[in-house]
């Protein structure tokens, strides 16, 4: 029986691309000028920023380093070499423009008709700690999912895919892996991943990236008759 269901939050929660979108285009304007669209721009940027912060997690580098080089990488692969200093811009912009972050259409209603159910809500998100608290606060998911209930890589010793992180949640909710559901936008980490250890999980693909294993959702909302087809 489905007791507890699980968010990811970056590009689940909210589409990551909102946020770098300004990003962008502030670079563009007034630091430094790339021959690439925005799309192609965003693609490389994530490339290098999953590569960065593996390296992160097995503390090869440090929580700025790492936030550094991503930037510093993605900007040398499409042609443009940058320096610290203007890294250190982006970033500034990056956090600058958390302040407009906004859940994705509907998933108000969804977590509010999930409690309705009796379904307790977790979100468990790779990243440093004090990044991801900052998200999760500016788009105020403690109306509806308490602090205790947000898994952070960067808090847990261990990060998705690992199975010990899943673990972890499993054991802290006292639930048994059965009894729980997870959704999210990457493969390996949201679906593969806690698929193995035992959860049930559905493939939200806002990538277009489809794999033949995954029981894809379309929309967030599509997760309430998920649960009740699981319970």
């Amino acid at each position: 029986m489905l007791k507890a269901i699980g968010f990811d939050l970056d590009d689940t929660l909210y589409s990551r691309k909102d946020l770098y979108r300004p990003v962008y285009h502030r670079m563009q304007a007034s630091i430094v000028k790339l021959k690439v669209d925005f799309d192609t721009y965003y693609d490389m940027y994530e490339t290098y920023s999953n590569e960065e912060y593996l390296k992160f997690i097995r503390q090869e580098k440090s929580k700025e380093r790492y936030q550094y080089d991503r930037v510093i990488r993605a900007y040398q692969a499409m042609g443009v070499l940058i320096d610290e200093s203007e890294a250190i811009i982006f970033n500034a912009l990056r956090q600058y423009y958390e302040k407009d972050l906004a859940l994705r259409e509907g998933v108000e209603i969804l977590f509010e008709s999930l409690l309705e159910a009796g379904y307790e809500l977790f979100v468990l998100t790779n990243g440093p700690s004090d990044i991801q608290r900052r998200k999760l606060r500016q788009l105020n998911i403690k109306q509806w999912i308490p602090e205790n209930r947000w898994f952070i890589s960067g808090e847990m010793a261990t990060t998705k895919p690992d199975a010990l992180i899943y673990q972890k949640i499993t054991e802290g909710l006292a639930l048994e892996p059965s009894e729980i559901l997870y959704v999210g936008d990457n493969y390996i980490n949201d679906v593969q991943a806690p698929k193995d250890f035992g959860w049930h999980t559905r493939y939200y693909n806002v990538h277009g990236e489809s794999h033949r294993d995954a029981e894809e959702i379309t929309y967030l909302t599509d997760i309430v008759s998920v649960a009740h087809a699981l319970t």
